[in-house]
């Protein structure tokens, strides 16, 4: 009798039942009205192979729940039927699927919805997860050989029930970041809750499961041949949303290596919410020399129907993948990398390179310090958000917005490791301007995916690398990610008077084309001399290493000396008592002045190689007297010049001099306009002369 009904279904063209079990609702009442009844029945029967069941209808007062269907989701099958017949509980007696009303067969041991999961159920090995909302799992059973996803020696893999899976850390929160410190696979993300048995997972040595796996990953045209070693298998077992059980989620992840390339395989079956949009992948601890792509850009709406290898619901992708890698450096901390300090503005400071080491222009540096907005000064620690090119800091940008590290996502080192050097002469030699250059030290300083302060999926990533022989120093920018162009202000600048000529400041490059454009062939990559002097005027050497002194810092302040000999005459007088330096940018005699506007009809002696409202930032106007013999030969070449231009002859040679600099000092209230240029008076003890030397800075 059974058999007679199962065939009514045009699907089964031969069926013998072995064994069956019998369910009768003889009008069962409602709870609370028992004049609203239900009459019907249920038969399961097998042929120990498949299982049929039969739904027969007589009398249905009222529609239900409207969930029938059915459900294994204990992990027992590598398929999950279909859950729901879609019935409408109204027509249940009238309705049929084989031609009888209130009567409905169904294949119970149907699969044709699978995805072509791989195997699971605890007869694979499986173990099931720990039930919870946002709970997580971590598991060990996996060879240290495996790579996860570039790196090997990890300790555990780690599932949230949320729908991703963790390296090394475990993780509780509801929704996955792609720029957190932790290394992440996000097949799928969800406010998910595993009420237990829903969640599988499994590590895996068995052949006949990997040649399963190689064949879904050959699927991939970019993939000629890969044979696993060894692979993980989780399954998500139609896990619910948490508050909403009939909102499920069924989906495997697969990560399978060879134990030198990982590749993982996405399967998707049922997914009832397209969930938070974040599928990707990240291994942000950096551990490897390149950041995979952090987002598949996959939409959640069709993870059941769309494909990359060509069959719906499935999603093949190397982890290992470096094809966005701008030819960094290698780094991490198997380099010897130290990750920089986490926050918002931070600063991290470090020593570890030699005294030798020209930043930019000068040795004998005491730190180097790292922003954590994009930019690196030298000897002076700094947390501001936008880095300036015009103050009294030596500063490095090779970008700059208001970044917010969250830790291990700024990894700094200095080396001398010979391939190393190598590998970053090789980027230097791309400049047409360094036909041989040999690094004998380099500091390697990457940006490894470091958000926006408040919004972390707007990312940064970028590396500088800083190298000497000892005598020239270059950097090396690479920028593989810029979401934002900053605040474009990319350049260097070295105030601080410690050599004769400042290089340019500002390199003018488009924010929004860092990663395509480049000064070297090579998408990404700009390659600068720090000890460039090409912009200089002929300045005469300055410097503390020159025996300058700083002039005070302030608006409209002054600054008086007398280290010169009574002998010298300012302008035909001798035994002068001082000299007096405005910051406005004139100098005056015996007279300390602190006007705004020199006056050449006052009664002071007064010196006016240039002047405007103008404050000095500290270290930035420089001063000194000197018989140095070096120095006063570079000055009487000087005023030589005025003599040729003359075509008369000059037996002038200096005894004595008094250097003035004005080393890119600020209008008061714009610090981005700026003035450079230099005073040099120098006398013979009969005359004096003043060679002066103008620098247009690019801003102005």
């Amino acid at each position: 009798m059974i058999d007679k009904d199962i065939l009514l279904s045009k699907s089964v063209p031969s069926f013998k039942s072995k064994e069956a079990i019998v369910i009768t609702f003889n009008n069962v009442p409602y709870y609370d009205k028992r004049n609203i009844l239900f009459r019907f029945q249920v038969v399961i029967a097998t042929d120990y192979k498949n299982t049929y069941t039969i739904f027969n209808y007589d009398r249905i007062d009222n529609p239900g729940y409207g969930n029938i269907g059915y459900a294994e989701p204990d992990g027992e099958v590598s398929c999950t039927p279909y859950k729901s017949f879609n019935l409408n509980g109204n027509t249940l007696s009238t309705s049929s699927n084989v031609g009888k009303p209130g009567k409905f067969v169904f294949l119970l041991t149907n699969c044709t919805n699978d995805r072509e999961f791989i195997p699971y159920g605890q007869s694979y090995g499986d173990r099931f997860a720990n039930e919870g909302d946002s709970s997580s799992t971590c598991f060990s059973s996996f060879s240290k050989r495996f790579p996860l996803f570039s790196t090997a020696n990890r300790s555990q893999v780690c599932i949230n029930s949320n729908g991703f899976i963790t390296v090394d850390n475990s993780n509780t929160d509801t929704r996955a970041s792609l720029t957190s410190y932790y290394s992440v696979l996000v097949p799928f993300n969800y406010d998910l809750k595993s009420y237990g048995r829903d969640i599988l997972y499994r590590s895996t040595t068995q052949q006949n499961i990997l040649s399963m796996i190689d064949k879904d990953i050959l699927l991939s045209k970019s993939v000629p041949s890969f044979k696993s070693k060894e692979a993980i298998v989780i399954t998500f077992n139609n896990v619910p949303y948490y508050d909403k059980r009939n909102i499920l989620f069924r989906f495997q992840v697969v990560m399978a290596t060879d134990y030198k390339n990982t590749y993982t395989i996405f399967n998707y079956d049922r997914i009832d919410n397209p969930g938070y949009g974040n599928i990707g992948y990240a291994e942000p601890d950096g551990e490897v020399s390149c950041t995979p792509y952090k987002s598949f850009n996959l939409n959640g709406n069709t993870l059941t129907t769309s494909s990359n290898v060509g069959k719906p619901g499935k999603f093949v992708f190397l982890l290992t993948n470096c094809t966005n890698d701008k030819e960094f450096i290698p780094y991490g901390q198997s380099y010897g990398d130290r990750f920089a300090n986490e926050g918002d503005s931070s600063s991290t400071c470090f020593s570890s390179f030699s005294k030798r080491f020209p930043l930019f222009s000068t040795a004998n540096r005491s730190q180097v310090c790292i922003n954590s907005n994009g930019f690196i000064t030298v000897d002076n620690s700094n947390t501001d958000t936008r880095a300036s090119l015009t103050s009294y800091y030596s500063v490095l940008v090779p970008f700059n917005y208001d970044l917010k590290s969250y830790g291990r996502d700024i990894l700094y080192r200095s080396t001398t490791q010979q391939n190393i050097l190598n590998m970053i002469d090789t980027d230097i030699s791309l400049s047409k301007s360094a036909p041989s250059f040999k690094s004998k030290e380099a500091i390697v300083i990457t940006f490894n995916n470091v958000p926006y302060y408040d919004k972390r999926n707007i990312l940064f990533r970028f590396q500088v690398v800083i190298a000497t022989d000892y005598k020239n120093t270059y950097t090396i920018f690479n920028y593989d990610r810029i979401d934002n162009p900053g605040y474009d202000n990319i350049g260097y600048a070295e105030p601080d008077g410690e050599v004769s000529c400042t290089p340019y400041k500002r390199f003018i490059l488009n924010g929004n084309k860092l990663t395509t454009s480049s000064n070297v062939g090579k998408p990404g990559k700009f390659v600068y001399l720090l000890t460039n002097c090409t912009n200089n005027r002929e300045f005469i050497p300055y410097g503390q290493s020159y025996g300058d002194s700083f002039a005070n810092e302030g608006d409209s302040s002054s600054t008086c000396f007398s280290s010169f000999s009574k002998r010298f005459p300012l302008f035909s007088t001798t035994n002068r008592s001082q000299v007096c330096i405005s910051s406005n940018g004139y100098i005056t005699v015996d007279q300390s002045v602190t006007d705004t506007k020199a006056s050449l009809t006052s009664y002071y002696s007064v010196l006016v190689p240039f002047n405007f409202d103008m404050k000095s930032r500290g270290k930035d106007i420089l001063y000194r007297s000197t018989t140095d013999q070096n120095t006063l030969m570079l000055i009487d070449r000087n005023i030589g010049l005025l003599h040729s231009q003359k075509n008369t002859t000059s037996s002038f040679k200096s005894k004595e001099a008094i250097i003035v600099t004005f080393n890119n000092v600020p209008y008061y209230n714009n610090r981005n306009m700026i003035f450079r240029y230099q005073v040099v008076i120098a006398t013979d003890y009969k005359n004096t002369y003043s060679p002066a030397a103008i620098q247009d800075h690019p801003y102005n």
